[in-house]
């Protein structure tokens, strides 16, 4: 028993043989059976397939010869078996009874002799004795050189552990660039996500913009840009403009027959009735203003009593122009369509 146990392969050496052979002898071992049980089962599906052919044919031949008379039944026993009628004799069961017999005897005799070759397998062939392991007799040409013992010495210790300790230090340091590598993946991934939504959104306002824009402005919008880089070029090279040009002109009264209006830019380069409403009603109110100063330029031999004071003639150029309300009204009205014109050229 005690020699039975020591032939018996250790774990040790059935790693060693893992890694000398490159793969599990018991797997090799069970592969060699099931192809053994494969070749039972075929051999007994043949023989299934012969009698179940043979039967058919036995069958076929019995029905082309010729029934020979039988002979004259004898006794009670022979007339009541002469009367009973005959059955087709059915030799299937017969077959089936026989096929499972065989296959159950070649499995048994498959088994025996395949668990002595497994047996014999791993104590004989692959196996390794104990006195050769331990004696390092059988070494891996991977392992020449190395030290798998334990170390004797406390520096062989001190050494081994510096450099374990360096090795991790270093594969943590592996491991933090690699998530860094991750993060960043993830981060442009995400960005280039973001700009291919934002591009698909420009085309699709693109494509908008040039459904909406008829083709004969097109070549225009072309050479536009053109165009306000000149402009842009020309305005620059100006001097700067003067304080006193930028703040609204006073009126004057160089009015004409024709009815002229002041022509005051604000610093938005525009009239000053053309800012706003509340432009126009300073323009509107500095005009009426204007107008009804009294003139210091008529005769001179006219008495101050003829002409009409200067809260007379704001009176009667108001009159004219009508009331306050009015006024204030139109100013309104002209306001609101003013608007409405803006918005319509937008």
């Amino acid at each position: 028993m005690a020699s039975a146990t020591t032939s018996l392969p250790t774990t040790t050496s059935s790693l060693l043989l893992c890694e000398a052979l490159g793969f599990s002898p018991q797997l090799l071992l069970d592969d060699i059976i099931n192809i053994a049980n494969n070749a039972v089962q075929d051999g007994v599906n043949g023989m299934e397939e012969f009698l179940v052919k043979w039967v058919e044919e036995r069958e076929e031949r019995q029905a082309k010869e010729p029934k020979e008379p039988e002979p004259p039944a004898k006794g009670r026993k022979g007339k009541r078996k002469a009367e009973q009628p005959k059955e087709p004799e059915d030799m299937t069961h017969e077959i089936e009874q026989g096929l499972v017999a065989f296959q159950t005897l070649l499995e048994y005799h498959t088994d025996i002799a395949f668990d002595f070759f497994e047996a014999w397998s791993l104590r004989n062939i692959f196996f390794i004795p104990p006195e050769f392991e331990k004696g390092r007799v059988v070494v891996l040409p991977h392992y020449e050189g190395a030290d798998l013992g334990n170390a004797s010495s406390s520096g062989g210790s001190s050494k081994s552990e510096a450099k374990e300790r360096e090795l991790i230090e270093e594969l943590d340091e592996l491991r933090k660039r690699l998530d860094e590598q991750r993060r960043l993946t993830r981060l442009l991934n995400r960005a280039l996500a973001n700009s291919k939504a934002a591009k698909r959104r420009a085309d699709k306002r693109l494509t908008q913009i040039v459904s909406a824009i008829p083709p004969d402005s097109l070549p225009t919008l072309n050479t536009l840009p053109k165009q306000l880089l000149t402009l842009y070029q020309t305005v620059s090279a100006l001097p700067p403009i003067e304080p006193s040009l930028i703040q609204p002109a006073p009126s004057t009264n160089s009015q004409d027959s024709g009815g002229g209006s002041s022509i005051a830019l604000s610093g938005t380069g525009k009239r000053e009735w053309e800012v706003g409403s509340s432009g126009y009603v300073n323009w509107a109110v500095n005009r009426l203003v204007t107008g009804a100063r009294p003139s210091t330029t008529g005769n001179k031999d006219e008495s101050p009593n003829t002409g009409s004071t200067w809260v007379e003639q704001m009176e009667q150029v108001t009159a004219y122009v009508g009331t306050a309300k009015e006024v204030k009204g139109a100013l309104e009205a002209f306001a609101a369509k003013h608007e409405d014109d803006s918005m319509d050229v937008e």
